[in-house]
């Protein structure tokens, strides 16, 4: 038993954060093993990514300049993509959003990495890929369109009417929209998800 509790809690024996991560990976389970594995595997690619978009004309590029352009590019990247296929890249976008945040709200729960429901964080990608990207971007393109088109509603305080609306009319109807998306992801009753909403 002492053994058992020896192996699952890493030690603080030294100062060297390096030898830190490796007494915290040799007590992992393998749930949290595989939960870091996948986190470490998606930061790394969007990391290459990130930092690879102007390889080609970023030679000889000093660090300084590198952190100036690659923001920079990448914004204006991303920019093109959305003009392009805005539905696409909200839907995304918002994926990628819930998904952070779900994993960080299962972290502020008090989950350690190897007790993450990955099928909570997979309908948490699902939601915002298939529910809330589409969803917001055709509510704000008619939102837009009724304030600016039909009320005439430029002036620079035309955003106060805009946040009651969203906040009286979309709000509510996303939430319930949410949940029964995550109820129908769960295979509940639909007496269940009414009980929710």
């Amino acid at each position: 038993m002492e053994r058992e509790m020896a192996v699952a809690t890493p030690r603080l024996t030294t100062g060297n954060p390096l030898a830190l991560l490796v007494e915290e990976i040799k007590a992992m389970d393998i749930d949290a093993f595989i939960n870091t594995a996948i986190m470490v595997a998606i930061a790394a690619t969007v990391l290459a990514k990130l930092t690879m978009i102007n390889h080609s004309i970023g030679r000889g590029w000093t660090a300084e300049e590198m952190a100036i352009r690659i923001p920079i590019d990448n914004w204006d990247l991303y920019n093109d993509i959305l003009s392009n296929h805005p539905v696409q890249t909200k839907a995304v976008t918002s994926a990628t959003v819930y998904t952070i945040g779900d994993v960080i709200a299962q972290r502020s729960e008090g989950s350690k990495m190897g007790e993450l429901d990955r099928p909570r964080i997979l309908r948490s990608l699902l939601a915002g890929l298939i529910g809330h990207g589409p969803l917001s971007h055709f509510w704000y393109e008619r939102s837009e369109g009724v304030f600016t088109d039909v009320l005439h509603l430029t002036a620079w305080w035309s955003f106060v009417p805009k946040i009651v609306v969203d906040q009286t009319t979309w709000g509510p109807i996303w939430n319930n929209s949410y949940i029964l998306l995550l109820g129908l992801m769960k295979r509940e009753s639909l007496a269940t998800i009414w009980g929710d909403v």
